[in-house]
């Protein structure tokens, strides 16, 4: 289960809406003055994210919560937003050359496998990763409140 620091900002229906703050490891990175990832997380900046959870333990407006993720809800995730884009740009590159008739034809099958590549995109954009049902636990929960004092910036 992984683990991460969230401010509860609504509760209502037996569940909570929390916010956390979307972070990256750059920070510890010894090599972060040339890397572009840092760069383009400081042109980003730290935003936050919501995500609606069950409220098992009764969480009030304002608390910091310790909210746990399951790791098959991650790795299932990554592999619909990374796996998905990759097998429609080869499924369209390789559609559009077939339907051409010309193998050797590379702007049609550029022309093809952006097009697959944009369609996986929107297609992994629209899935739901967290699951509807009452399964219990393959689906993010509250585990405790958060004794710590965390400073959250607005």
């Amino acid at each position: 289960m992984i683990e991460e620091t969230a401010r509860v900002v609504r509760v209502g229906d037996g569940h909570a809406w929390v916010e956390t703050q979307r972070r990256s490891s750059c920070g510890s990175c010894a090599s972060k003055s040339g890397c572009g990832t840092s760069a383009l997380g400081e042109w980003f900046g730290r935003r936050t994210v919501g995500l609606q959870v069950d409220n098992t333990i009764g969480a009030k407006v304002g608390e910091q919560v310790v909210i746990g993720v399951p790791e098959t809800l991650l790795v299932s995730g990554a592999a619909w937003i990374y796996g998905l884009p990759l097998l429609t740009l080869l499924a369209g590159a390789g559609l559009s050359a077939w339907w051409v008739g010309d193998v050797h034809n590379d702007a049609v099958t550029a022309l093809g496998g952006i097009v697959g590549l944009v369609f996986g995109f929107v297609l992994a954009r629209r899935r739901r990763f967290w699951p509807t049902g009452n399964s219990g636990g393959d689906k993010p929960l509250i585990l405790r409140v958060n004794q710590k004092f965390v400073v959250w910036s607005e």
